[in-house]
């Protein structure tokens, strides 16, 4: 399965997609919030590891794989106008960043 979703990852797809798959794996490895911590649904321990070793193993930076866990969250509405090419994936990111930041002040007042 694991292999499965890497390859997925590698091929591209929608950003909301690999965001998915990164996250899907990130759960298999019991990595949570950019750590490396030990998931109990992990057969093997051995198997868990750090997330820039993710990165590595897909072939992208950290920033780029919390990237594309931030742009799985986009609602519908923002994934169509990326996905048709009417914001680039840098507008859909600054859109993304500055809803998580205004929920921030939101949630905190």
């Amino acid at each position: 399965m694991e292999t499965n979703i890497r390859q997925r990852g590698d091929v591209g797809g929608s950003s909301k997609k690999v965001g998915l798959r990164i996250k899907e794996l990130e759960r298999l490895y019991g990595i949570q919030n950019g750590g490396d911590r030990k998931s109990e649904s992990v057969p093997n321990k051995s198997d868990v590891i750090f997330q820039n070793e993710l990165a590595k193993q897909m072939g992208m930076s950290v920033d780029t794989l919390s990237n594309y866990k931030l742009l799985s969250e986009m609602i519908p509405e923002l994934e169509e106008l990326l996905d048709t090419g009417v914001v680039t994936k840098t507008t859909a990111l600054a859109i993304m960043m500055n809803s998580k930041r205004n929920m921030r002040f939101f949630t905190h007042t």
